[in-house]
């Protein structure tokens, strides 16, 4: 009776469409039929049941917010979907609020705390010629490291009038991964680490994009005083 039982589950196994070893052309149908509806399923549970990504314009046009949660129905404002890293689409695509007239208004730009959870390729041109923008608040809830952030590129071009980005003792941009950072801070003239370290053409790339430490350790960026 062993024997048979033994004999039983070996066969139950090679009529599984799991078997690599199962050549019957139905069985590989149905096993692709599975692949399919677990695909179907995944995309599915994305849409409905996991955070998103997403930037929020006030109504008044001066503040432009990333969030990283379930709440984007609850926000006020007009609401701009962002493509971050994920199974069926690893590309980062152009930021969306850029083609919204209102967004030249834009004063400030706020990182909200669930936005670190975003995985992120890409913030290229995301504030591409706001000439009104002067202050970027907790940029240390811009997600970087190993296979996230790796272009920066004219992220802030043409930004005229951007006097402080705050960021907290946590920021780390880990330089190795970012492929592609010209441009950066193009423009910036009035950008002062809060250290004291002002604008400086020739530094307009990644090796600024950190806390500013004075003469030793020169950035762009400031701890926050709360």
């Amino acid at each position: 009776m062993a024997n048979d039982k033994n004999c039983d589950e070996e066969s139950s196994w090679e009529n599984n469409p799991f078997n690599p070893r199962n050549t019957d052309p139905k069985k590989m149908r149905a096993f692709l039929i599975i692949i399919i509806l677990s695909l179907i399923g995944y995309a599915i549970i994305g849409v409905f049941f996991m955070p998103k990504g997403y930037a929020v314009l006030s109504e008044d046009c001066k503040v432009l917010t990333f969030y990283y949660d379930m709440n984007i129905e609850s926000r006020d404002g007009k609401v701009y979907l962002i493509q971050s890293n994920s199974f069926f689409a690893p590309k980062p695509t152009e930021p969306k609020w850029l083609n919204d007239n209102c967004v030249d208004s834009v004063t400030t730009v706020v990182f909200d705390e669930s936005f670190y959870s975003c995985r992120l390729q890409s913030t290229s041109r995301w504030f591409y010629n706001l000439r009104h923008l002067s202050e970027v608040r907790h940029i240390d809830n811009l997600r970087t490291g190993v296979y996230t952030l790796n272009n920066t590129s004219e992220m802030f071009y043409g930004c005229v009038n951007l006097k402080t980005i705050t960021a907290d003792h946590t920021w780390r941009l880990l330089f190795d991964y970012v492929e592609d950072d010209h441009n950066m801070f193009y423009g910036c003239i009035l950008l002062a680490g809060g250290n004291g370290t002002r604008y400086d053409a020739k530094k307009t790339g990644k090796e600024y994009a950190r806390i500013d430490g004075g003469a030793a350790n020169p950035g762009y960026f400031t701890i926050p005083s709360h």
